[in-house]
């Protein structure tokens, strides 16, 4: 990070606090240090490429290793592993008594009752283009597509679910990644409910990495209660 601090102008890593600076003290920061790829894949193996929301079905994902993801209102799930493969992955909705069950299902012999899923599934990967979609700032490398991690959206909230939130959409991965989407066309990435760091994306793609307990001093401060109501919701939807 690099702060102006009593006419100081610091840069360092890790936690304002570790330098002894108070929030009260800060006259203004500039920014945290720009952050490699490289770090952003040790965050997180897989991310959110593409997405859109269907106000019947719910969210349709392509992850950055060219897996396909569906989210349903029912808090079902459905994958396809790559757009080669002639199966798919189901998720039952998550109970107390049971948790989710997985079952895997070729095309040629789909459930009745998973048919019209499959369908809009297949329908919106086929309109998976821009602008009908929302495309992440994370950069897509060439070594990222095709080598599939099995991974699926556990959970998600959309803009319904807070209407006074900045936020568009929360993305909660089976790998306990977290990606947000902010309706200025801004992400965040990080791992788990209680993240100590995060990975911001500008506009224009640029990636930062922040100490989350240090947001409230940064440019990111307008943001940082939408985003601890959105942890608090997706604990207690991980409960249920």
């Amino acid at each position: 990070f690099s702060v102006l601090f009593e006419g100081r102008l610091l840069s360092g890593s890790g936690s304002l606090r570790e330098w002894g600076v108070s929030g009260d003290s800060v006259l203004d920061v500039i920014h945290y240090d720009f952050c490699t790829r490289q770090e952003l894949r040790e965050l997180s193996d897989v991310w959110i490429h593409k997405w859109i929301l269907h106000e019947k079905y719910g969210a349709f994902c392509l992850l950055s290793d060219s897996s396909f993801v569906a989210c349903f209102r029912d808090s079902t799930k459905m994958r396809m592993a790559n757009p080669h493969d002639r199966s798919f992955d189901y998720w039952t909705a998550t109970s107390k008594a049971t948790g989710a069950s997985c079952s895997r299902h070729s095309f040629d012999n789909v459930p009745h009752e998973l048919l019209k899923k499959l369908r809009s599934m297949q329908k919106a990967r086929k309109n998976f283009v821009y602008p009908r979609c929302i495309k992440s700032q994370m950069p897509l490398e060439p070594e990222n597509r095709g080598v599939t991690h099995d991974h699926f959206v556990c959970d998600f909230l959309d803009h319904r679910w807070n209407i006074e939130s900045d936020l568009v959409a929360v993305f909660h991965l089976s790998n306990s990644s977290v990606h947000v989407f902010f309706d200025d066309c801004t992400e965040m990435i990080f791992k788990g409910l209680q993240p100590e760091q995060l990975i911001h994306a500008d506009e224009s793609g640029n990636l930062r990495r922040y100490t989350v307990s240090d947001m409230q001093y940064t440019e990111l401060s307008s943001k940082k209660a939408g985003l601890d109501a959105a942890l608090i919701q997706l604990g207690l939807n991980a409960r249920q």
